[in-house]
């Protein structure tokens, strides 16, 4: 995807979810163009301080108007059906059905000259990170701590903060490793497909699980009811129907 391309598919409020991750590839591309790899997978790090295993206890808690690193360099931001953040600051995922185009999913939209999150204002004359939508801003924003394991590795990325030394990065890759293998479950969801039924204008969430299974979660009316794909990314297939059945009556639910 060339420069200009990507220019334009930026400035769209919406996108097919082949566009969407098209991009979200190619400014990932860039960024490694920016930086080095993480010393650990971001992925991995936890997002609360009281879960911590790689941060000192001690260690100062930093000041996110001072910062901004998490606004700059994370790009998927999900959004979940509940979060009030303003429509200007969104991207829509959508899907074409027989009859509709439906969203399935949405995002916190980047600037398209500075790739930064849309709602980060860095203008202010003090110049400070100011979050523009601070009290609308996403869960997924509302429940990432500074302080936090990631948070932290994101400052490493800018050199706000020293690399870790070989031997931490070596105890947190052994910590990673055990996490991972004690939360391994083959009733992990991978990720969720909204599905077309054939004889009906409903939907079907349909979870790709670890053990290489399809599971159907729930049918549902896209005119009534509103579901993402993001919200049920990395949950089990119990946790998913819980959350189903918090949101509708458990006649209504697929089990």
């Amino acid at each position: 995807m060339g420069e200009q391309q990507l220019f334009q598919i930026t400035l769209s409020k919406k996108f097919s979810e082949n566009e969407f991750w098209a991009m979200m590839s190619a400014l990932y591309q860039q960024q490694l163009e920016k930086f080095a790899e993480p010393q650990l997978p971001l992925e991995d790090l936890p997002h609360r301080r009281a879960k911590n295993f790689v941060t000192p206890p001690e260690a100062p808690v930093p000041d996110c108007l001072m910062c901004g690193a998490c606004c700059t360099f994370l790009f998927v931001i999900g959004l979940n059906p509940t979060d009030q953040t303003p429509a200007e600051n969104l991207w829509n995922i959508t899907q074409r059905t027989k009859n509709q185009e439906i969203v399935i999913d949405r995002f916190l939209r980047r600037d398209e000259k500075t790739l930064y999150c849309a709602a980060l204002d860095t203008t202010t004359e003090t110049g400070k990170a100011v979050c523009r939508i601070y009290e609308q801003r996403p869960r997924a924003c509302h429940n990432f701590e500074a302080g936090s394991d990631k948070c932290h590795a994101l400052r490493r990325l800018y050199e706000f903060e020293p690399p870790l030394a070989m031997m931490e990065m070596f105890n947190a890759i052994e910590v990673i490793e055990a996490k991972a293998e004690v939360a391994a479950s083959p009733e992990k969801i991978r990720r969720v497909e909204m599905v077309e039924n054939a004889e009906s204008e409903k939907l079907t969430i349909l979870a790709q699980v670890e053990d290489g299974s399809n599971q159907a979660l729930h049918s549902f009316d896209p005119n009534s009811e509103f579901w993402t794909q993001f919200e049920f990314a990395g949950l089990t297939l119990d946790a998913a129907r819980d959350l189903i059945n918090s949101r509708l009556p458990k006649a209504a639910t697929l089990n």
